[in-house]
């Protein structure tokens, strides 16, 4: 037996799964923090624990909430700890709750797949979502489009949706039902497009991404890697592009610096005849596409 335990949702199937008894539970620290708490969940029978994506859980603040679980579990158990980076956040927290841990490093995190074909556009500044258009336009496949912000992400999604393309959006602000449609909704094909921010879209798996355009370049060098990761995979070929303008010229040459890479730079004619823009009304309610459950953008 299972049980999801996720913030975002109803709590009534989730408390009825644990009082039936659950060998298996998939949880957030948030919401199993909270059922804790209030006594629907028993955690002192725990043998083996498992911490996935541990420095994204500890970039979103929930090192109080692990904390708290943790001090309630057994003593004696299995710990497993899976991170794209051993931060030190990460390793204090190794250090305080797994004994003699064995540590296994698989593959470079650093480095992008050489299927991945690496594009940077520098543009001027307030022409980013023409290009953005064009790019889309040229591209067949399925387009993954990185954001820093989730104010960024969601106003994105609604010029992309008012340019007639199919376009789904994931953040932070989001809804667990409203991001499990969107996610749905473009691993089906039903989505041409998905917006996305770095810390919603980790731990996102999604085959076949053709493109992954870096609307904005992300904070950290080492999110670069893990945005670029969503294509090329399998062996299959895959395409990131670059967005830059302005001081983001900068940004682009210090990760290229940190992750030692070459990234091919190409100058994009804003002036040349692009495809042309589909007619479409101005209102989000005429787009083409059947909203999925959860999905509004007005």
């Amino acid at each position: 037996k299972a049980a999801l335990v996720i913030g975002g949702v109803s709590e009534k199937a989730q408390i009825q799964s644990l009082r039936a008894g659950s060998e298996l539970v998939i949880a957030t620290p948030g919401r199993l923090q909270d059922l804790m708490n209030r006594r629907f969940a028993d955690l002192r029978h725990v043998k083996v624990l498992v911490l996935d994506e541990a420095d994204r859980m500890l970039d979103m603040g929930f090192l109080p909430a692990i904390r708290r679980i943790l001090s309630v579990l057994p003593a004696k158990r299995q710990t497993l700890c899976f991170s794209a980076t051993l931060e030190q956040s990460v390793a204090g927290l190794v250090n305080d709750y797994m004994r003699d841990p064995i540590r296994v490093a698989l593959g470079s995190v650093l480095k992008p797949a050489e299927s991945v074909q690496l594009t940077a556009y520098e543009v001027r500044p307030g022409e980013k979502l023409d290009v953005l258009r064009q790019l889309l336009y040229a591209e067949k496949g399925q387009t993954l489009i990185f954001t820093r912000t989730k104010r960024g992400a969601e106003r994105l999604a609604k010029d992309l949706v008012r340019d007639g393309f199919n376009a789904g959006v994931i953040h932070g602000d989001r809804s667990q039902s409203q991001r499990n449609a969107a996610l749905s909704g473009f691993q089906e094909g039903r989505y041409q497009v998905l917006v996305a921010t770095d810390v919603a879209s980790r731990g996102l798996h999604v085959d076949d991404v053709a493109h992954v355009i870096n609307y904005d370049l992300p904070k950290m060098a080492e999110d670069f890697i893990h945005r670029v990761g969503r294509t090329g995979r399998a062996g299959l070929q895959g395409q990131a592009s670059s967005l830059v303008a302005g001081a983001e010229v900068i940004e682009l040459r210090h990760i290229e610096r940190t992750l030692k890479l070459k990234i091919e730079r190409k100058q994009f004619d804003s002036s040349a005849p692009g495809r042309p823009m589909r007619v479409v009304q101005n209102t989000l309610a005429s787009r083409t596409l059947t909203a999925l459950p959860g999905e509004v953008f007005a």
